[in-house]
């Protein structure tokens, strides 16, 4: 599995303070998953978010896409991409 700091809390912090976006784009009632993939390079791509509409899922695409590096996963002692899943529930600032 890949791994980003210190887990799952340090990926929190970095949407907690990442994400940015007010309540005429995104209902929080929309959000569902943010699936993207990590490349054997530690690169975050094909960034996904679903369950959004169009305008919502292209702000949060655009501010994901500068995620800094991960730790590779690896299978069998080779790197390897991986898909990742998080599900999500965000709450737009008012």
């Amino acid at each position: 599995m890949p791994n980003y700091g210190k887990g799952n809390t340090d990926i929190i912090k970095y949407l907690l303070t990442t994400l940015r976006f007010n309540k005429e784009d995104c209902r929080p009632e929309e959000f569902r998953r943010l699936i993207w993939t990590i490349t054997k390079e530690g690169n975050v791509i094909d960034i996904d978010v679903v369950g959004v509409g169009a305008s919502c899922k292209a702000r949060i695409i655009k501010q994901l896409k500068d995620f800094p590096k991960w730790t590779p996963g690896r299978l069998k002692g080779e790197l390897v991409c991986v898909r990742m899943i998080f599900p999500v529930h965000f709450h737009p600032a008012y």
